[in-house]
């Protein structure tokens, strides 16, 4: 039990010593950048995919007083673009593979960086130069044709290390070996005379040089004899990017920058085409291959729906394309990019079933590296252009309106000048329409109420609701001109000097009544009267006369009366406005009137009705 406690206390003890040195050290960050070392010297690019990149290995070690002890390990992606470390002396080290002695496939790629100081309260940026640490071996056979007539079932034998690994005809794998080391080599077949197995050693590599390819030509001399053959050795240095085997590579990535988020392109039916409609790939290897598929809902363009090889397209499947302008990327030699386009063919996509939206569905995948992408999902997403039929206000009444012609404002999505088969739609509901006549004039409705109008083309495809509300039926005020009202003087016997006035309407009583009910009544009095042989019963009586004193056969003034909507005029026949203000727009106007002549029968009588719009 004493052990166990004073064991406690130790741990103890060492943990608040290390959290005393976390706490007061300064710290400082790292970001670590990797490159093709080898690559630099031969012009070549020199960056690493971001994929291959992040399956490096690093290894982090700080110099505490002498001692090296870790401060990190593991994948750089996990690293992150930044970490922060302790200030201090550090080296670094980058590695990915395994670097055995003898197998396939197998490089290993190494770097360091020794002194590397981080500094308190700075980010430090190393860039780390890696190569190929250990080397590999290629081979060719020179004049096949040869081989086979004098081998069956050869193959060369790689050894090194206590392994052995072989390589035959046709192979795409290569054998790699730790630097420093010895490797022997033998073509190894069975005689096609004989039927005996033999074996012919080929030049040895007496001490492997790192980072370097060597390259083995094999012939055979075409005799009879023996079997004579040949070896040709060269030696080249190799980068890490040329070596990086087909299985550490990632899939060929397919992308668009012209889609959104969610893989989605939309065009507005007769609108141009768009400018940009292109579905991407790239690959680390030169593409082999790639497969598209359609599913257009479109109706002129479904007889293209079905799944295409690029490799194994035929002239039939290209000219098809090609027709409706989809613009297909060439399987060229060590090509590792292509872009298929689809702008041209959209300027011809059509909505469906009266502009419901349309989708138009592509896959792409492709072939690299002898594997195959991920599938890229998109579509093409046709919508129905916006434009409504416009108005004027001035073409609405009581009970008709006339519409408008679609114009290039009433488009605010689309181009009006593709539009076909256009026509004018009315509606009572808002949902069962009906054509608008020919002058797009709509007539015998009832006044205050909302009606719908819309525009169509392509026979099918509408455009938006548009709600058109009459005026509301606006009767004159006292349009019946009941209740004269006497204005001044008096009103009995024979009215002589009696001034009348209706609610709603203006008469020129007041000038020719100068002198009130003291006068005779030839020469004051109103030249509208009220009168029970109106139309339906009141009216009023609108006469010529004379006025102002001078007697009955010479009066000093003679006035034609006027009855008529505005305003009174004064004693002195100022101040007369015509006209009357009302919120209504009338489709017709209606009156009654009847002419009574006089004894000598010369009369001129005028009725004037006018409808202005202010």
């Amino acid at each position: 039990m004493h052990k166990s406690v004073l064991s406690l206390v130790c741990c103890l003890f060492f943990f608040l010593s290390c959290q005393e040195e976390i706490e007061t050290m300064p710290n400082g960050s790292l970001n670590i950048v990797l490159t093709d070392e080898a690559a630099v010297t031969r012009t070549l690019p020199e960056a690493l995919s971001d994929e291959l990149r992040q399956q490096f290995t690093i290894e982090l070690l700080r110099d505490r007083e002498g001692t090296i002890v870790p401060e990190y390990k593991g994948a750089l992606k996990d690293f992150g673009d930044q970490r922060v470390f302790k200030v201090g002396s550090y080296q670094l080290k980058a590695y990915l593979g395994e670097n055995p002695s003898l197998a396939l496939d197998a490089p290993y790629y190494y770097g360091e960086v020794q002194d590397i100081a981080i500094e308190k309260g700075k980010a430090t940026t190393v860039t780390v130069g890696c190569k190929v640490a250990n080397a590999l071996a290629t081979f060719e056979i020179v004049n096949q044709e040869v081989f086979d007539k004098r081998l069956k079932d050869y193959y060369v034998e790689v050894s090194a290390g206590g392994e052995s690994v072989t390589w035959k005809p046709g192979d795409a794998t290569h054998p790699y070996f730790k630097a420093g080391g010895r490797v022997t080599m033998a073509l190894i077949g069975t005689s096609v005379e004989t039927g005996q197995e033999g074996s012919y050693a080929l030049n040895p590599i007496e001490t492997v040089k790192a980072g370097v390819k060597y390259n083995y030509k094999l012939s055979m001399k075409a005799s009879n004899v023996s079997l004579e053959v040949t070896t040709e050795t060269q030696q080249e240095p190799i980068t890490i990017n040329e070596t990086v085997p087909d299985s550490w590579l990632p899939k060929a990535k397919v992308f668009s920058e012209d889609f959104d988020e969610n893989h989605v392109l939309t065009y507005t039916e007769t609108a141009d085409a768009l400018s940009r409609a292109g579905i991407a790939y790239t690959a680390l290897r030169p593409v082999q291959d790639v497969e598209f598929a359609f599913n257009f809902a479109d109706k002129h363009l479904e007889h293209l729906n079905k799944t295409y090889l690029l490799s194994e397209l035929s002239e039939e499947d290209r000219r098809a394309l090609a027709a409706v302008n989809i613009v297909l990327p060439d399987l060229t030699a060590g090509s590792t990019e292509g872009v298929i386009d689809f702008a041209g063919v959209t300027s011809g996509m059509l909505t469906h079933d009266g502009g419901q939206d349309t989708d138009n569905i592509i896959a792409v995948r492709v072939k690299a590296n002898d594997r195959w992408s991920d599938a890229g999902m998109y579509t093409i997403r046709t919508v129905k252009p916006v434009f409504k039929v416009g108005y004027y206000p001035g073409n609405v009444w009581t009970k008709e309106f006339t519409l408008n012609t679609l114009t290039a404002d009433s488009v605010k999505t689309g181009n009006l000048d593709k539009f076909t088969d256009i026509a004018y739609e009315f509606s009572a509901d808002g949902n069962s329409w009906e054509a608008m006549p020919g002058d797009l004039r709509k007539a015998g409705l009832s006044p205050g109420t909302s009606y719908y109008v819309r525009a169509k083309y392509r026979g099918e495809v509408p455009g938006e609701k548009v709600e058109v509300k009459t005026y509301p039926q606006t009767m004159l005020e006292n349009g019946s001109l009941e209740g004269a009202t006497v204005l001044a003087g008096d009103d009995g016997g024979i009215s002589r000097g009696t001034v009348y006035g209706w609610d709603g309407w203006a008469t020129l009583n007041r000038v020719s009544t100068p002198s009130g009910a003291t006068a005779y009544s030839f020469n004051s009095r109103s030249g509208c009267r009220p009168t029970d042989d109106g139309h339906t019963g009141k009216g009023v009586r609108v006469i010529t006369l004379g006025y102002v004193m001078g007697g009955v056969a010479k009066p000093k003034a003679a006035m034609h009366s006027e009855l008529y909507l505005g305003t009174s005029a004064d004693d002195s026949g100022n101040n007369k406005e015509y006209g009357t203000a009302f919120y209504s727009r009338p489709t017709a106007l209606g009156f009654w009137y009847k002419c009574i002549e006089n004894i000598v029968g010369n009369d001129v009588s005028l009725v004037k009705i006018q409808l202005l719009h202010d």
